[in-house]
């Protein structure tokens, strides 16, 4: 009963706390955990902690079962393989302990011919590249569970040569991996991270973004962030996998919902009102659910100006990015500095990314006009596979890329099989998230672009619709690769 009591006397203390003034400082200091002791009433029990045993409370130890250590065990989880272990109830998985974040040749040429087209266009990227997780949390790790060779000093290392690449192509990349005293960057049991470590990352993001030539430009707006409410109790991702394949049960714990407002209110839709925000957000979920961890909103209030949230959850690498940048609002209202977040998980040098570069860059080129095509298609979809172009030579495809515009585009899987004359084929998934807007209009550029086309190919689910095909030529100083 007290145990309730206390509960109920929180959360009608919440909307006061919403109200209170707080310093970086206290903010930070601020408990940001809600104990949940499981409830007596055996159905709820029986949800919330499903197995026999005791509850593994906050900050407690939580062992590792052997099942952890097999790998057909995350066949269908790789998200979470390999989970290990930490002190104190902390989690983390073998990619936290990546020490080498190079791009490759071919990434880095991309992401410095993304920068030179935006550039180009008067737009300026700044990546935020969040630090691992194990660096962030390096007081919480096992020394008898950690990868052979590591350490966190190497990682952060191998974190800053990552950035020195970016800056060394002329591309902004702000260091984010010096982390004050007393934050808590990321939540034990989850591979997000904490409102703390988006607050500490939109701080330094800002303070670069302040030295910028384009941020004169931006109108001046004040936003204020405050604690709204408490969020529904629940478990980190690791903790609610852990729980499930060991038949433990683990303390459910809530957090704090953060909310930043400006003098007009909270900052309204892009096309809303006629005045587009200045600084467009890409990213991931860590971007894309405000309430949960405010970045965008943290943003906002240390720019003193307005922010358009494009990120889109669970988007990876790249999603937003091609999304956005094929967008109607990104062509009427382009915005003069773009924030890119993405994260030290991704792999950005395999194909699923380099497909994502791939439909950036032309995205933010545009598609061309009809008369200035070098070939073009228009026709209904009425089978799952479309020939659209064929037999085109190898000088029509120097500086070449690919626009299509399906109709009825929801709930479409897309993808391009093309078929070159060396005998290569490439085939690449333009298939979008559900998750944000698709106004069916897609970018692709051409690879083994002097060896001609015997056939272009579109693949799509469901057959409905019609499709607009154009093979349109970057201008000769875009295209340089």
């Amino acid at each position: 009963m007290k145990v309730k009591l206390a509960i109920l006397l929180f959360l009608l203390a919440a909307p006061a706390l919403a109200q209170a003034e707080m310093t970086p400082e206290q903010m930070y200091g601020y408990k940001t955990f809600l104990r949940l002791h499981p409830p007596k009433e055996k159905p709820v029990k029986y949800n919330l902690y499903p197995h026999d045993g005791p509850v593994i409370g906050y900050g407690q130890d939580i062992p590792l079962c052997p099942a952890l250590r097999d790998e057909a065990t995350y066949e269908n989880k790789t998200e979470l393989k390999s989970l290990r272990h930490g002190k104190n109830g902390w989690l983390f998985r073998t990619i936290d302990f990546r020490t080498d974040f190079m791009a490759s040749k071919e990434t880095l040429s991309y992401l410095t011919r993304l920068n030179r087209l935006l550039a180009s266009k008067g737009q300026t990227l700044v990546v935020a590249f969040q630090p691992s997780r194990a660096m962030a949390s390096a007081a919480y790790l096992d020394p008898a569970d950690l990868p052979t060779g590591y350490t966190p000093q190497k990682q952060k290392e191998g974190y800053k040569a990552f950035l020195k690449q970016l800056n060394d192509a002329g591309i902004i990349a702000p260091d984010l991996s010096e982390i004050p005293a007393g934050i808590t960057y990321f939540p034990k049991g989850d591979f997000h991270w904490a409102p703390a470590g988006a607050r500490d990352a939109a701080l330094k993001i800002s303070k670069a973004v302040k030295n910028l030539p384009a941020y004169d430009d931006l109108p001046e707006k004040e936003f204020e962030s405050k604690i709204t409410g408490l969020g529904p109790a629940d478990r980190g991702a690791f903790e609610e996998f852990l729980q499930s394949t060991c038949k433990v049960n683990i303390e459910l714990t809530s957090e704090p919902y953060w909310q930043s407002t400006g003098t007009a209110g909270a900052a309204e839709d892009l096309l809303g009102d006629g005045s587009a925000p200045g600084v467009t957000l890409l990213g991931t979920s860590n971007s894309s659910e405000e309430q949960k961890f405010n970045f965008a909103g943290f943003l906002r209030q240390y720019l003193n100006a307005d922010v358009y949230n494009a990120a889109v959850l669970g988007g990876g690498f790249g999603s937003s990015s091609f999304r956005y940048y094929a967008s109607d609002e990104y062509r009427q209202q382009p915005p003069k500095i773009v924030v890119w977040e993405f994260l030290p998980q991704h792999n950005y040098n395999n194909a699923e990314s380099l497909a994502s570069l791939r439909q950036m860059i032309p995205a933010v080129q545009g598609a061309c006009e009809p008369t200035a095509a070098l070939a073009t298609y228009k026709g209904p979809v009425t089978a799952e596979k479309s020939e659209i172009f064929k037999k085109l030579p190898a000088e029509k495809l120097r500086n070449a890329y690919l626009y299509l515009h399906l109709t009825a585009p929801a709930d479409r899987d897309l993808k391009l099989e093309i078929l070159y004359s060396n005998g290569d084929a490439d085939q690449v998934d333009l298939t979008r998230s559900t998750r944000a807007a698709n106004n069916g209009k897609y970018f692709l550029e051409l690879g083994h672009d002097n060896d001609g086309i015997l056939s272009a190919k579109m693949i799509t689910t469901p057959a409905k619709g019609t499709l607009e095909a154009r093979l349109c030529s970057y201008p000769t100083k875009m295209a340089e690769k």
